[in-house]
């Protein structure tokens, strides 16, 4: 679904919306994360789509600090391993700076 469906509609909008670059005939947007369906899916620049092994990914500057703070704390609660790897990635990494903002969405109902 991620690369037949998704990532056509993500080009679409980046497309649309004027954040699309091309270089040489080559669409690339940028580095980033998608929750879907309980997958976690990594975008890359060139439209890749990774899954991790892991149940947690980080992406930009911080990523390095992020991952192993989070790896450090995998048997967390989620939300603990977030806070930590934002909060690695901010003490070590100049791109990186709070106020960190939150936002959890309601499960969809599925259908049987």
């Amino acid at each position: 679904y991620a690369v037949k469906a998704l990532v056509p509609a993500i080009r679409d909008t980046l497309r649309a919306g004027g954040f699309m670059s091309t270089t040489n005939g080559r669409e690339e947007g940028g580095v980033f994360l998608v929750g879907f369906r309980g997958c976690l899916f990594r975008i890359d620049g060139d439209f890749q789509v990774g899954e991790g092994v892991e149940s947690y990914e980080a992406v930009g500057c911080g990523e390095s600090y992020a991952m192993g703070a989070m790896h450090a704390l995998r048997t967390a609660e989620p939300m603990a391993r977030l806070q930590a790897g934002l909060d690695a990635a901010a003490t070590f990494s100049a791109g990186v700076s709070g106020p960190f903002h939150f936002v959890e969405l309601p499960a969809l109902a599925t259908t049987p």
